[in-house]
């Protein structure tokens, strides 16, 4: 299976985190998890955003995009994240 071209959704206007060409999204959740305990749960990466979104996204946002693309590769297939209440419900 082909992951997608983030730098092509990027330009498409597809919310995400600083991204790195080979890593994807890597060092960014390293970076925000390396202060976690090594056994907590997943979705903390997700309230991790949230409260550092304004490092972890480039400037042109002016609040935290509801949903954003995550590029884990190759640790796992690319994947679209809820932020937002609303939009989850």
């Amino acid at each position: 299976m082909r992951r997608p071209n983030a730098e092509r959704l990027q330009l498409q206007g597809v919310p995400m985190l600083k991204h790195n060409p080979i890593l994807g999204h890597l060092g960014v959740v390293g970076m925000l998890m390396k202060e976690m305990p090594r056994d907590v749960h997943g979705d903390y990466l997700m309230l991790l955003i949230q409260d550092n979104w304004r490092d972890i996204f480039d400037e042109k946002y002016a609040s935290c995009p509801p949903a954003i693309y995550l590029d884990m590769w190759p640790a796992s297939m690319p994947m679209l994240l809820s932020l937002n209440p609303d939009m989850t419900a």
